[in-house]
């Protein structure tokens, strides 16, 4: 099996992935309604569908959406798109969001 290599930037973004998170009191609350109902909509094929509901069900949008949720996905502020990264963390999102 071929060994794979992985940059010590993207090593340090999955460390990230899987850590618990830290969430500024800014975005606390809507990280706190996000979470809830993130496991529900993590079911969904697709990022769209995924945010679509999860805007739905939370209410919340603009920057008090989507700051908290890539916090609570990548704990960074920045960083790759979540929608690239949502096929992949869809099935682990119990342990991502933790």
């Amino acid at each position: 099996m071929p060994k794979v290599l992985i940059s010590d930037s993207m090593s340090n973004i999955a460390q990230k992935i899987f850590e618990k998170k830290e969430i500024p009191l800014d975005f606390e609350e809507e990280a706190k309604i996000l979470k809830k109902y993130i496991l529900e909509c993590a079911k969904l094929e697709n990022f769209d569908e995924f945010k679509k509901e999860l805007m739905k069900r939370s209410a919340l949008k603009g920057k008090k959406f989507f700051k908290p949720l890539r916090l609570l996905l990548t704990g960074q502020e920045h960083g790759p798109e979540i929608s690239k990264l949502y096929p992949i963390l869809k099935n682990m999102m119990s342990e991502v969001i933790r």
